[in-house]
């Protein structure tokens, strides 16, 4: 499964303008992961803000949008989104806590 399959799959919708940053952010994380190393959401947005030409206030607010989309505003969960995230919708989730479960589910995917 591609990260674009996943953020897909979650329900955020792929003209949300967080969507592409969202993918690009879970590639950062997986990649590091991958190379032990635990980068936070400060140095994930320091690169997203290069690539985007953003500021990393914007850049942190079209990723909590995604996210929030995602788990909270979509009506609607599909099987990945309860496989992933557990079995309730969640009221809140915190961008950091998003981001490492849909990395680590993503490595484990491609064993």
């Amino acid at each position: 499964m591609t990260t674009y399959e996943f953020v897909d799959s979650m329900g955020v919708p792929v003209w949300m303008s967080g969507f592409d940053a969202l993918i690009d952010a879970i590639d950062i994380l997986k990649n590091a992961l991958q190379n032990n190393e635990s980068p936070t959401i400060v140095d994930i947005n320091r690169k997203l803000c290069v690539k985007y030409h953003t500021s990393t206030i914007a850049m942190d607010r079209l990723l909590r949008r995604a996210v929030d989309y995602a788990v909270i505003r979509k009506q609607t969960h599909g099987p990945l989104y309860y496989e992933v995230l557990g079995d309730t919708p969640r009221q809140a989730m915190p961008l950091k806590q998003f981001l490492y479960i849909s990395a680590r589910y993503l490595i484990r995917e491609e064993v």
